[in-house]
């Protein structure tokens, strides 16, 4: 009896101890500060907090979110917390680059959590091993890993360029496929809009392409280049866009273009406001954004009883190819930049709360953060494909693409890229097909990690060979400085080098030499 007694104490005590151990971690975890920027919410006037994913994630892990969205400029109230370094939250949502990633972390601010992946997070694990191109882009040259990225499988077709199908119509020509067959289009537009005769230019000037700069030079994708770091034609090798003889005629066909009058001015001013003003007014044929854009120039162009018809355009043809080549390395990107960076000094805590977000990765995660609460935001079709609800596709105030930002949180977790499809209509799934057809064989890889001396070299280098590719860009185009002349041309290419261009495409070759090495 005594020994019974003595048996049921020892099972309470231990009870007691494991029941109490329980709670203590419990406490010790406490809230999960999370420091995040404001996307969407921003426009319908909520904060993160408000998003119905956020709640439910926290409802179904069971913690307690204290989630930080900064007031005012979001990049420079990072800048802020991560200089002065103390008090800093948990985590931390924010655009970590190479460069962003090796400063913090040799500061200390953000934790190497490579070591905790394999045991403790199963599945984020289980994506990183099963795609090495992921792998490739999360690991440092140290074997490190510093965020929780947004993930990308599969290709996005969010951006292309859209021309004016009446116009189109009145000139009866076809979408152009090249850069020639835009040029001919364009003078045709222009023949017919000074002869007063173009659909609702009603004399005003016609002013061609137009757009944010950085947009509007993927027309050099016709030209077999792009105004970054590409392979070349072997796939292998490095090559600086701007020093190739196919970007100097692209620079010469932009040139004739502006002289012409078919480029707008005001391209150079990189702001959307006028360039969108151009657009309501009729003077512009094409440009290149995204497809909310083009639907809500539509839309405010309606409200001004003007009829806008837009055609998706494809980017244009190099040389004679069948499909349009992709020079945007975020064709290649499946480690978005995006991501939770965390800042736990305390092992213990590091571990429960990596743990907590390992579940966003997960099948439920992934659901959740995408489409919702099955029966409120989403349901399946006969076919058992997911569609979102009328919450989300019949808002009264706001476009399906910022309803959905009430109720999920895509970036998050990894993109299901069928909510891309579920938001748009019959008309959307064209454009996007149309942009979605390229070849991104000879786009630049997207994330690469360096050493601390190749950083050192880009250092030295790149915020000046950056700003003055610009500069001469611009001035190529506009006609300041002739890209026809050899002795011009010479000068530019002799400036590039004096200012270091050898050296960083000799570290870029160097970086990009490592990657694929671990991609096989």
């Amino acid at each position: 009896m005594k020994k019974l007694v003595s048996l049921l104490l020892i099972a309470a005590f231990v009870l007691a101890i494991a029941g109490c151990g329980k709670n203590e971690e419990s406490a010790e975890l406490g809230k999960i500060s999370m420091w995040t920027w404001l996307g969407s919410e921003e426009v319908w006037g909520g904060k993160t907090k408000d998003i119905m994913a956020m709640q439910d994630f926290a409802k179904t892990m069971k913690v307690d979110l204290d989630i930080i969205n900064p007031s005012g400029d979001a990049g420079e109230a990072f800048n802020l917390m991560m200089t002065k370094g103390d008090k800093l939250p948990d985590m931390v949502f924010y655009s970590w680059s190479p460069k962003r990633v090796m400063d913090y972390s040799k500061k200390q601010r953000i934790v190497n959590i490579a070591p905790y992946i394999e045991k403790y997070m199963p599945n984020f694990n289980k994506l990183l091993q099963s795609n090495p191109r992921l792998k490739a882009q999360m690991y440092t040259e140290d074997g490190g890993v510093y965020y929780l990225p947004w993930i990308s499988m599969d290709k996005i077709f969010y951006e292309g360029m859209m021309m004016r199908g009446d116009w189109l119509a009145a000139v009866n020509m076809p979408a152009p496929t090249t850069v020639d067959q835009l040029h001919a289009t364009l003078l045709a537009m222009k023949k017919q809009a000074d002869a007063g005769k173009l659909p609702g230019t009603g004399g005003s000037k016609f002013l061609g392409f137009s757009g944010f700069p950085l947009q509007f030079y993927k027309w050099l994708y016709g030209f077999g280049t792009c105004h970054e770091f590409q392979l070349a034609d072997d796939g292998k090798t490095v090559e600086y866009g701007p020093t190739t003889d196919n970007y100097r005629k692209a620079m010469v066909y932009f040139n004739t273009m502006y002289k012409e009058g078919l480029i707008d001015p005001d391209i150079f001013a990189n702001d959307g406001d006028t360039y969108k003003k151009h657009h309501l007014a009729n003077q512009t044929a094409c440009f290149v954004d995204n497809l909310g854009t083009f639907e809500q120039i539509q839309k405010d162009a309606a409200g001004l009883n003007n009829k806008i018809d837009y055609v998706a355009v494809p980017y244009p043809l190099y040389n004679g190819e069948a499909v349009p080549r992709e020079y945007n390395s975020t064709a290649k990107r499946i480690a978005q930049p995006y991501g939770f960076a965390l800042t736990v000094k305390n092992e213990q805590r590091l571990i429960k709360i990596l743990q907590v977000m390992d579940w966003k990765y997960s099948a439920e995660g992934q659901t959740l953060f995408n489409w919702g609460v099955e029966g409120k935001t989403f349901s399946k079709d006969a076919n058992g494909a997911k569609v979102y609800s009328d919450l989300i596709m019949k808002d009264p105030k706001y476009a399906p693409g910022i309803a959905q930002s009430k109720y999920v949180k895509v970036d998050f977790t990894v993109e299901d890229t069928q909510t891309v499809w579920a938001l748009v209509n019959d008309f959307g799934k064209n454009v996007y097909k149309v942009w979605a057809n390229t070849n991104s064989k000879y786009a630049y890889e997207p994330t690469l990690w360096y050493t601390a001396d190749e950083m050192a070299i880009m250092g030295k280098t790149q915020t000046d060979i950056n700003t003055y590719r610009d500069e001469m860009r611009d001035k190529f185009v506009a006609g300041k400085l002739d890209p026809r002349d050899d002795a011009v041309w010479k000068n530019y290419l002799e400036t590039l080098t004096k200012m270091g261009q050898g050296d960083w495409l000799k570290v870029e070759q160097a970086a990009y030499d490592r990657f694929t090495a671990r991609l096989k």
